[in-house]
């Protein structure tokens, strides 16, 4: 069963010279349509998109596969920060017009 999700991702004080091989890993293990982005010389990626967890997997097995891989990809320790948003089931509010609002909006009582 997949679970559907957006996730996003920053990593901070990266080694700048894996900076290519960090944003290959991330689409290895997420694949999908995101954009990433480094601002100037900063030593911060961040980014995500849309995607699903396979296999039943938690979020919190998904953020150890990631950060393994990104410290092998680092070669070093860097700071991961994930935000999973699970997208199937959202709160959302509902609204609607009704034939009474619209004739009190004609009658100019509104």
């Amino acid at each position: 069963m997949s679970r559907y999700y957006n996730i996003y991702i920053e990593i901070i004080d990266f080694n700048v010279d894996k900076e290519e091989d960090i944003l290959k890993t991330i689409k290895q293990i997420w694949p999908g349509n995101y954009e990433f982005f480094k601002i100037g010389d900063s030593n911060l990626i961040s980014g995500g998109g849309d995607n699903h967890l396979c296999g039943g997997q938690s979020e919190e097995e998904s953020f150890e596969e990631i950060y393994k891989a990104l410290w092998l990809s680092n070669e070093a320790y860097c700071q991961i920060i994930i935000n999973y948003t699970f997208l199937e089931d959202l709160p959302y509010e509902k609204f609607e017009t009704s034939r009474d609002i619209y004739d009190t909006i004609k009658k100019g009582t509104i």
